[in-house]
């Protein structure tokens, strides 16, 4: 389960498990307006990694969004 925006990166999301997976992402939940989040990583040679991280929807996640009829078939919960 979890919470994308309705913009191209949600979409692509989507679009990639899809095509990859064949999971089934009915627990993905798609936010009219929101935006979903990204991390951009930038790796200079001979200094650590930076990370530029946008939470947009993650940071609208919340009880609304479980789909609790599904909790039941869950074989795998990862929380963070």
């Amino acid at each position: 389960m979890g919470l994308i925006g309705d913009d191209i990166f949600g979409r692509e999301i989507l679009k990639i498990i899809l095509e990859h997976t064949g999971v089934d992402y009915s627990g993905i939940v798609v936010r009219k307006g929101a935006s979903t989040s990204y991390t951009v990583a930038i790796n200079p040679p001979g200094i650590d990694r930076i990370f530029l991280h946008f939470p947009g929807a993650n940071d609208l996640f919340g009880y609304e969004d479980m789909r609790w009829h599904d909790i039941d078939r869950v074989r795998h919960l990862r929380f963070g």
